[in-house]
């Protein structure tokens, strides 16, 4: 596991959460950051908001709970498993051992640290896997074993070729949800493409 640089949420929600601060955490850190230096397999950081603390103090969030691996990147599917976070799921995000998340090399930047990631992944865990060595897949698995719900949005194909595809994962995990999020869905013939916001608003 490689150790990535970790973000802050968005400042936006931090702002609405002042009211709050004095009364809750005259002492603590709301930058929603929390870092836990680790070695091997372990998680590396963790990406937790005030807003999850906060909840927590009024009353247990709707999936408590639930385990959530996302190996998804950019928007798509990170935003669904932030959602995911927000309601009380544990997430653990899966990224590349080379410069994590796409999304990391967006602007704009505040510390030398991607907003662009930091809206969209608060309240996650975070751990850097290479999916095409050996040790990784297997490290990949014991986290499949343990979680309710896979979030993925490769290109069709691209997890078969991984060997992470819902059969593989099945014979795992049979309880596993898996959801597959991708531009121009499963089947047809332009399935095996990418798709972004630019290129939808090109095809309509």
């Amino acid at each position: 596991a490689q150790k990535l640089a970790p973000a802050r949420p968005c400042m936006k929600r931090q702002q609405t959460l002042a009211a709050n601060r004095r009364r809750l955490a005259p002492t603590g850190d709301w930058r929603g950051l929390a870092v836990e230096s680790t070695t091997g397999a372990r998680v590396d950081h963790s990406l937790y908001s005030p807003f999850r603390r906060l909840a927590r103090r009024i009353a247990m969030l709707p999936l408590e709970g639930m385990k959530v691996l996302d190996i998804s990147q950019i928007m798509a599917g990170p935003y669904c498993t932030m959602v995911l976070g927000d309601m009380g799921a544990d997430v653990i995000k899966v990224e590349k051992t080379q410069g994590g998340d796409d999304s990391r090399q967006m602007g704009p930047y505040v510390n030398d640290e991607s907003t662009c990631f930091a809206q969209i992944n608060r309240n996650k865990r975070s751990i850097s896997l290479n999916l095409k060595e050996p040790d990784g897949l297997a490290l990949f698995y014991e986290l499949a074993r343990e979680a309710d719900v896979v979030v993925e949005n490769y290109r069709p194909g691209v997890t078969q070729s991984l060997k992470i595809d819902y059969e593989t994962l099945k014979g795992i995990n049979p309880g596993l949800v898996y959801c597959s999020i991708s531009g121009y869905g499963q089947t047809g013939p332009y399935r095996r493409k990418g798709g972004f916001d630019l290129v939808a608003q090109g095809m309509t």
